[in-house]
């Protein structure tokens, strides 16, 4: 029904000197077409007439085109409804296609759903190819670098062809997937993404992110040439935004080849812009090893004797980060409503509202009370998380424990079908959780380790200030809490990754094996505490 294009585009009319006006326009062009607008139109805007905030239900008499200082969307009323978005920019960066599905087969017609300096909402409605009633609106807001689609009744996929070299599946925890445009063009692949992926192209990104976090999401083979295509599940009234990323070379991919080591390759990286940078080396099948880091680290999360692509790019603002510049997990801020840590909190059905249980969170508000002298007054909160901690720790290694004995599961399928394509992958898969498992506990250390210490964090937060070396105790006990803790959300993050690639390797599959799998791994990542079937 609806084709979405963003690309970027030549300043508008307005001189260099003077600011953007991040208000929101609505236009009527004055003309029909089915092909998307010149860049150039949007500066001159010949024949457009402006549409008056109070016009309702206007009847365009041409194209329709909405913008802010940022992004800009034209609507062209002939043909099936196709609209285009434009970044506003001086260079041409992206062009993405977006087409939910079904479309509609006799046009759409245009709704006014709102039109003020601070938002332009558009609904689009037609009939789909068997007469039932499909729609989707789109809005812009002031000054947001973000097109927003609101899928309505009879849609079920949003494709989005995209000018892409890579797509990312962004962990942030654990270790990144990702896909090359190749890929791509070979066949479906299945993401294993929940709610956000990156693309990737010529220095900058597009963030895609959807409400929908049961909605499949697959790459498959685009009829326009080497684009691949992503296919977003729909649910009616769950949003889908998109935003353009843009900088000084904002992603760069490296090659480690013979005679090179992981390492060597990776500290010639100079980051472009302050920012928490995440480099990730992939492997087969889009799997990979992250690292996160603000300057390039001292070490890399494979062996010496790795070779391959490594793709870098800044995942997280630092200090020094431009508040300008615009980066994944703000755009998970602002669509989602969360940060990371609440993200994978709510996934795994470990979130507690405004104070979640985790180390990090416990550790670092002792540490607060300590120094503002205030600790001995909140002795029995003080108690009380310390306690919700614990609990919460042994929730994450119960969940890691049911992902070790749904890899154990896998095998079994696996073994009981041994003639089946998909078995080579899917076992390769259940190695990486193995080792992830492997690992990751080893990091994790014991439980007792984490009662002792947050025993010995307690003990000092209750006497201080009386004791000279309180400060520095509840310090010493909360860095070790907090490492314990990393470990502990990498690891289930990692294996929470094996089952969405395993779910991703079995979307497509029509055997019994990829049937019973696919379940299996749907059954897995809902079985969580606070989730259905938990």
């Amino acid at each position: 029904m609806v084709l979405v294009a963003l690309l970027g585009v030549l300043a508008g009319a307005a001189s260099a000197a003077d600011p953007p006006d991040p208000s929101c326009r609505l236009f009527d062009t004055g003309t029909r077409s089915v092909l998307a607008i010149h860049p150039q139109e949007l500066a001159v805007r010949k024949g457009w007439t402006p549409v008056a905030e109070d016009a309702g239900a206007n009847a365009f008499v041409g194209d329709a085109v909405f913008l802010n200082d940022k992004v800009a969307v034209h609507v062209p009323r002939a043909g099936d409804g196709t609209f285009f978005c434009y970044t506003c920019g001086p260079v041409a960066r992206w062009r993405v296609v977006c087409q939910p599905r079904p479309v509609a087969t006799g046009g759409v017609a245009l709704k006014v759903v709102e039109n003020t300096a601070g938002a332009v909402d558009l609904e689009l409605a037609g009939q789909g190819p068997s007469n039932e009633a499909v729609s989707l609106r789109v809005r812009v807001t002031a000054g947001e670098p973000l097109v927003q689609v609101r899928p309505g009744p009879g849609l079920e996929t949003v494709q989005l062809l995209l000018a892409a070299t890579h797509v990312v599946v962004p962990d942030f925890f654990g270790d990144d997937a990702v896909f090359s445009a190749e890929a791509a063009g070979r066949g479906r692949v299945g993401l294993p993404a929940e709610n956000v992926v990156l693309a990737l192209q010529d220095g900058a990104m597009l963030a895609c992110v959807w409400e929908a976090s049961d909605a499949a999401t697959d790459l498959v083979p685009s009829p326009y040439g080497d684009l691949p295509i992503g296919i977003v599940g729909c649910r009616e009234g769950k949003r889908i935004w998109m935003a353009p990323l843009d900088g000084p070379d904002l992603w760069q991919r490296l090659t480690v080849g013979e005679g090179e080591k992981p390492l060597e390759v990776l500290r010639r990286f100079k980051p472009p812009l302050p920012a928490k940078w995440r480099a990730s080396f992939v492997g087969d099948g889009g799997a990979c090893d992250s690292v996160t880091f603000e300057q390039p680290p001292d070490e890399a999360p494979v062996p010496d004797d790795w070779r391959g692509s490594i793709i870098i790019y800044p995942i997280d603002r630092s200090r020094e980060t431009p508040l300008t510049t615009l980066l994944p997990v703000d755009v998970l801020r602002a669509t989602l409503g969360v940060g990371p840590c609440e993200y994978v909190l709510e996934a795994e059905g470990l979130g507690s509202g405004d104070a979640p249980p985790t180390p990090a969170a416990v550790t670092q508000w002792i540490e607060r009370l300590v120094k503002r002298k205030r600790a001995a007054g909140a002795a029995e909160e003080i108690r009380e998380r310390l306690s919700a901690m614990g609990t919460y720790l042994a929730a994450v290694r119960a969940r890691i424990d049911d992902y070790a004995a749904f890899g154990r599961q896998v095998r079994a399928a696996c073994r009981a079908a041994a003639n089946d394509p998909a078995v080579a992958a899917l076992v390769a898969i259940c190695d990486r959780l193995d080792r992830d498992v492997a690992r990751g506990r080893a990091a994790m250390g014991t439980a007792e380790e984490a009662t002792r210490l947050a025993g010995l964090l307690g003990a000092a937060a209750r006497t201080a200030p009386a004791t000279p070396d309180a400060i520095e105790s509840c310090e010493k006990a909360g860095e070790a809490l907090r490492v314990i803790g990393a470990a502990h959300e990498a690891t289930l993050a990692r294996c929470r990754m094996a089952s969405r690639r395993v779910a991703a390797q079995c979307r497509a599959g029509t055997s019994d094996l990829a049937k019973t799998v696919g379940a299996m791994a749907r059954a897995t990542r809902q079985h969580a505490p606070g989730k259905p079937g938990g």
